[in-house]
C-alpha cells in the first residue's frame, strides 16, 4: 500500500467511487430488463388485439396477461424473505437476473397465450425481486454522499426499459423484441456475477474480516475503521439474534422458527420498524393503486378513450420520455430539496392531476358535452401527473426503501411490502378494467380512486417519514425510533 492509503485517502489509480459507478451500471442493466417486463404489456396488447395478432388471444387472455403479473408479486416476496439472509444480496440478484432471462425466453418462443402468461409471471418475479433488492443492495454498499443519487439510478432504468419497449416493440415482432431482451438479460447476468457481496450482509453474518476487505474494494481505500464500525453498530442486533440461534442449534432446538415469528412480532410491535414499514407500504400502494402502473399497463386503451390528437402511440412513448426526463432531473435535487418536500409536491400535484383526468373523463363518458377541443389539455394533464410521480414518490420510493428499513427485519419487511404489492397489482389491474369498460362505469371512476388513495398515502407518509437528506442509515433509525 502507498503512503496515501494507509492514511486512508483514496488511491489515485482506482479513486473512490469507480467500484460504486461499475456495480450500479450491472444494476442498471438488470433493472432496465425489468422495465422492459413493465413496458410490454401496452403495446404488446396492441399487438395482438388486432387482426393480424401472430397469436390468437381472447378478451379473457387480455385482462389475465395484465393481472397475472400480480402472481410473480406475490411469489417473490416470500422468495426474498427466505434467501436474502441466506444467499446474500448478490447471490438474489444473480437469481433475479437467471428469472427475468427465463421470462424472455418463454416470451420468445411463446406460440400461444398459455405460455405468454407463464413468462408473465416469470416477468412479475423479476420485477418484484429487481425492485426489491437493487435499491437494498445500492443502498447498502453506496456512500452518504451518493446513496441518494444512487438511489435514483433504479427509476430511471426503469423509466429507460418502459420508454424502450413502448418507442421499439411496435415496429419490430414480439418475438424479435423478446430475443432482443433475452440477449441484455443475459449480458446483466453475467455483469452481476461479478460484483462484490454487500458488507452489511457479511457484517449481520458476524463475518466482519469480509465485510472490512469488501468496504475496501468499493471505497478505494485501506482504512475503512470508521465505515465498518457504524456497520457493526447498525447490525448488532442482528448478530445477537444470530448468536442465539447458533445457541438454539448447538442445544439441538430448532431455531428458524421462533427467530422468523421474532422478526414478524419486532417488526409490528417496535415503533422504529413499525414506521418503516408503514412507509413503505404507502409509497408501493400510491404507485399500484395511485394510478401510476395502471395508466403505463393501459396506456393504450387509456389514451384511445381520451381521443387524444397525436394518438396512442405517440402519446404512450412521449409518457415514457417524460417518465425518464423527470427521473434523472430528480437525481439533482434530491439531495438539495430533501425527501419529505418531494414527498407533499409529488402526492399533492398528483393527486390533483387524476382528479382533472376523472373530471375531463366523467364529461366525455357521462354528459353531452363536445369537449374534443380540450383533449390535448388532458393530454397535457397526464403528462404533468407522469412528470409529478417521477419528480417524486418514483425515486423516492427505491431511496427509501434503502434508508427506512434495519437490516435485521429487511427480509420481513420486504416480504411483507412485496406481498401487498402483489395483491393491489392483481386487483388493480382487474378492476379498472371491470369497472371502466366490463360495467360500463367509464374510466372516470378509477382515476377518482386513485385521488383519494393518493392524498391518503401521502399523508401517512409525510406523518411517518423522517428527513433523511445527509444522514448516515444508524442516524436514520434514530429518528424512526424516536
Amino acid at each position: 500500500m502507498t503512503s496515501n492509503s494507509e492514511r486512508g485517502k483514496y488511491m489515485s489509480l482506482a479513486g473512490s467511487y469507480i467500484v460504486e459507478y461499475a456495480v450500479t451500471f450491472s444494476c442498471f442493466m438488470l433493472i432496465f430488463g425489468v422495465g422492459c417486463v413493465v413496458g410490454f404489456i401496452s403495446p404488446a396488447l396492441s399487438i395482438l388485439t388486432a387482426s393480424d395478432s401472430p397469436i390468437a388471444i381472447t378478451a379473457i387472455d387480455t385482462s389475465n396477461l395484465a393481472a397475472v403479473i400480480g402472481i410473480g408479486h406475490m411469489i417473490a416476496p416470500s422468495l426474498i424473505g427466505h434467501l436474502i439472509d441466506v444467499l446474500g444480496r448478490r447471490g438474489c440478484l444473480l437469481g433475479t437476473a437467471i428469472i427475468l432471462t427465463i421470462s424472455w425466453g418463454l416470451n420468445a418462443i411463446a406460440g400461444n397465450a398459455i405460455v405468454l402468461l407463464i413468462a408473465r409471471v416469470f416477468g412479475g418475479l423479476s420485477i418484484v425481486l429487481g425492485m426489491g433488492l437493487v435499491p437494498l443492495y445500492l443502498g447498502e454498499i453506496s456512500s452518504p454522499e451518493l446513496r441518494g443519487v444512487i438511489g435514483t439510478v433504479t427509476g430511471s432504468a426503469l423509466s429507460c426499459g418502459i420508454l424502450f419497449a413502448y418507442a421499439v416493440l411496435p415496429y419490430i415482432k414480439i418475438r424479435m423484441f423478446s430475443l432482443l431482451l433475452l440477449g441484455i438479460a443475459a449480458a446483466s447476468t453475467i455483469g452481476i456475477y461479478f460484483i462484490p457481496e454487500s458488507p452489511y450482509f457479511f457484517a449481520m453474518k458476524c463475518k466482519f474480516q469480509l465485510a472490512e476487505e469488501t468496504l475496501e474494494k468499493f471505497k478505494g481505500k485501506s482504512d475503512v475503521t470508521q465505515e465498518l464500525e457504524l456497520i457493526k453498530e447498525s447490525v448488532k442486533i442482528q448478530c445477537e439474534q444470530l448468536e442465539k440461534h447458533e445457541e438454539w442449534k448447538a442445544n439441538g432446538k430448532n431455531g428458524t422458527k421462533p427467530k422468523k415469528f421474532r422478526a414478524f412480532k419486532e417488526t409490528i410491535r417496535v415503533r422504529g420498524y413499525r414506521r418503516a414499514l408503514l412507509i413503505n407500504v404507502m409509497f408501493s400502494v400510491i404507485l399500484q393503486a395511485g394510478g401510476y402502473f395502471p395508466l403505463f399497463t393501459y396506456g393504450s386503451t387509456i389514451f384511445t378513450a381520451m381521443k387524444v390528437g397525436p394518438g396512442e402511440y405517440v402519446a404512450s412513448v412521449t409518457s415514457a420520455v417524460i417518465q425518464l426526463f423527470f427521473n434523472i432531473l430528480t437525481s439533482f435535487f434530491i439531495n438539495r430539496l430533501g425527501r419529505r418536500p418531494l414527498v407533499c409536491l409529488s402526492g399533492v400535484l398528483g393527486g390533483l392531476c387524476t382528479l382533472g383526468i376523472s373530471v375531463y373523463f366523467y364529461v366525455v363518458e357521462h354528459t353531452d358535452v363536445n369537449v374534443s377541443a380540450y383533449s390535448n389539455v388532458a393530454l397535457f394533464v397526464v403528462y404533468l401527473y407522469i412528470a409529478t410521480v417521477n419528480f417524486g414518490m418514483m425515486p423516492l420510493q427505491l431511496v427509501t426503501v434503502s434508508e427506512t428499513i434495519a437490516p435485521e427485519v429487511k427480509a420481513m419487511i420486504n416480504m411483507i411490502v412485496g406481498i401487498i404489492v402483489g395483491l393491489t397489482a392483481t386487483v388493480t389491474a382487474k378492476l379498472y378494467i371491470l369497472t371502466a369498460v366490463s360495467w360500463g362505469l367509464g374510466h372516470c371512476v378509477p382515476f377518482l380512486g386513485f385521488t383519494l388513495t393518493t392524498w391518503i398515502c401521502t399523508a401517512v407518509i409525510l406523518k411517518n417519514l423522517p428527513e433523511t437528506k445527509g444522514k448516515t442509515l444508524l442516524e436514520i433509525q434514530s429518528d424512526l425510533h424516536a
